[in-house]
């Protein structure tokens, strides 16, 4: 919050610009990689406790909730997350709604 006061006062008020509607394509963003996670956690867990079996439901899990967090985070056009969906940020237009 401090930060953000700071860069007002050097910036203006176009700091928080988008903030609201990048929050909310974040949060389900997050909503959709929660979802797939839980799904592929019900679907194994008929597979036996153990460290092996914790580590292949890790594997499983990680790399597809990741997936699907930057697949959304692309669809969603979530400007803020630019550098890791390897997007360039045309800072000329406006942010998309």
């Amino acid at each position: 919050m401090i930060l953000v006061s700071v860069l007002r006062r050097r910036i203006g008020n176009s700091i928080l610009d988008g903030f609201l509607i990048a929050l909310v394509k974040t949060i389900v963003a997050t909503i959709f990689m929660c979802v797939v996670g839980a799904a592929i956690i019900c679907l194994m867990r008929k597979l036996p406790d153990g460290r092996w079996f914790n580590i292949l439901r890790l594997a499983a899990v990680v790399p597809s909730a990741t997936v699907i967090y930057l697949l959304t985070a692309k669809i969603l056009h979530i400007e803020m997350l630019s550098l890791l969906t390897g997007r360039k940020v045309d800072k000329t237009k406006p942010p998309q709604v």
